[in-house]
C-alpha cells in the first residue's frame, strides 16, 4: 500500500502536475514524434499532406500519392486518451485503407466543434454533448461512432468527509464549467438535493488543488486522469470515497467521433474507411496498452510529459472504449441507451434547450455498415 503523504508534500506534487499542465498546453502546436532523441517530421504523414488536405479534402480527391487526405482534430494534445488514433496512424492502418491521415493537436484554445465546422478538419472528437450544443445552434455536424462506451466522470472525495452521496449536502464540491458540472448536478438532483442550495459547487480548474488543500470535500475526475492524479499524490483507495457517476446512472458519454455533415454528403466512403482504421487501431491499443502509450508517448514533448502517467491512463481508456464482455468488433458502435441518458441530462441543466430526436444525434449507417461487413457505396 502507497504511503500517505503530508499535506505539504501533496501540494508540491499538485504545483508540479499543474506546471506540467501548463507546458503541455503551449507546446500542443508544436508536437513531433521523437525517436531515440531526434525529432522527425510533424505528425503529418508527410510535409505537405496539410496542403493536400486543404486542397482536396472537400470533393475527396487523392493526393499525388494516391492516398485521399484526411484531417482529423483532436480536443487535446497527444496523451493515452487517443491512443486508438495514433496506433493507426503510426502502424499505417489509415494508409493501408487509402488515407493520409494528418492529426491535429487540441488544446485549451482549440474549438473542436468550429474546426470541422470550418472544413480545417473534416473529422474530430469530442464529448458527445458537446456535439449536441453545437448541432443544436445549427452546426452543420453527424456524429458517426462512439469511442469512449462508459462514461469516464467519477467524483472524488475525501472519505473522512464523506462516505455516502448524501454526506455531499453542505459541502464544498469542485466542479468543472461551462456544462461540464452536469452530472454533479444530475448526482445530487437524483438524491433529493438542489445543487444550488443544498451544496457550494466551486469551479476546480485544471488541477486538484483544491482538493489536495482540503478547500474541496470532494472533485470531478476522469478515470483515466484526474483520478490517478490522486493515487500519483500519494493517497490510496482507504482514503477516498469514488462516486462512479456510470454506476448512479448520472453519467454522460465522452469521446465521440464526428464529421463535417457537408462534407459527409460526398465523402461517405472515405469516412468509413477513417472509421475502419480507427476502430483497428482502438482494438489494437486496447490489447496492448503498454505499446499503446509507447507510441502515444513517441508524439509527447518529453519536456512535460510523465510517462508513467501515460501508461497507467491508457489502462484506464481501454476500460471504457472496450468493457469488459465487449467484443472488438463492437469498438465504436453507438450505445443508443447511453446516448439518451446523455441528452437527458443535457437538457435538464441546459447544454441544450429543446429535446433532441436520437436518430438526429448520430448516422449509424457507417458503423452498421462495418459491423455486418458491408462496403459504402
Amino acid at each position: 500500500m502507497k504511503r500517505k503523504l503530508g499535506r505539504n508534500t501533496m501540494k508540491k506534487a499538485a504545483a508540479f502536475l499543474l506546471g506540467v499542465t501548463l507546458i503541455m498546453g503551449m507546446s500542443g502546436c508544436g508536437v513531433t514524434r521523437e525517436e531515440d532523441g531526434t525529432s522527425a517530421a510533424p505528425t503529418e504523414s508527410s510535409s505537405e499532406a496539410g496542403d493536400a488536405s486543404e486542397a482536396s479534402s472537400e470533393d475527396g480527391s487523392a493526393s499525388k500519392d494516391g492516398l485521399i487526405p484526411v484531417t482529423f482534430q483532436s480536443k487535446w494534445i497527444p496523451q493515452a486518451q487517443f491512443m486508438g488514433y495514433y496506433v493507426a496512424l503510426d502502424k499505417g492502418y489509415y494508409e493501408e485503407e487509402g488515407l493520409d491521415v494528418t492529426i491535429l493537436p487540441g488544446g485549451s484554445d482549440i474549438n473542436v466543434p468550429s474546426v470541422v465546422e470550418s472544413g480545417t478538419a473534416q473529422i474530430g472528437t469530442t464529448n458527445l454533448y458537446n456535439v449536441l450544443s453545437y448541432q443544436e445552434q445549427g452546426y452543420p455536424l453527424t456524429t458517426i461512432g462512439q469511442v469512449m462506451q462508459d462514461s469516464p466522470f467519477v467524483f472524488v472525495c475525501h472519505k473522512d468527509q464523506v462516505s455516502s452521496i448524501a454526506d455531499l449536502k453542505g459541502k464544498t464540491l469542485g466542479v468543472w464549467t461551462g456544462g461540464n458540472d452536469a452530472p454533479v448536478r444530475a448526482l445530487l438532483t437524483k438524491n433529493g438535493m438542489d445543487p444550488d442550495m443544498d451544496a457550494t459547487l466551486a469551479s476546480q480548474g485544471t488541477t486538484i488543488d483544491g482538493f489536495l488543500d482540503g478547500t474541496f470535500a470532494g472533485y470531478s475526475a476522469m478515470t483515466y486522469n484526474e483520478l490517478l492524479l490522486a493515487y500519483e499524490a500519494g493517497y490510496t483507495d482507504d482514503d477516498l470515497y469514488i462516486i462512479n457517476m456510470e454506476q448512479e446512472d448520472c453519467g454522460m458519454l465522452a469521446d465521440c467521433i464526428f464529421v463535417n455533415s457537408d462534407w459527409l454528403k460526398d465523402n461517405r466512403e472515405t469516412a468509413e474507411k477513417f472509421m475502419r482504421a480507427t476502430i483497428k487501431g482502438w482494438a489494437y491499443a486496447c490489447e496492448n496498452t503498454k505499446e499503446a502509450a509507447d507510441i502515444v508517448y513517441s508524439y509527447m514533448d518529453k519536456s512535460s510529459a510523465d510517462y508513467d502517467h501515460q501508461v497507467k491512463s491508457a489502462e484506464e481508456v481501454a476500460k471504457l472504449v472496450l468493457p469488459e464482455g465487449m467484443d472488438a468488433s463492437q469498438i465504436c458502435t453507438i450505445p443508443a441507451d447511453k446516448v439518451q441518458n446523455s441528452i437527458d441530462i443535457a437538457l435538464q441543466y441546459g447544454i441544450i434547450t429543446k429535446d433532441t430526436d436520437l436518430n438526429t444525434v448520430y448516422d449509424t449507417s457507417i458503423m452498421d455498415d462495418i459491423t455486418s461487413g458491408s462496403t459504402a457505396e
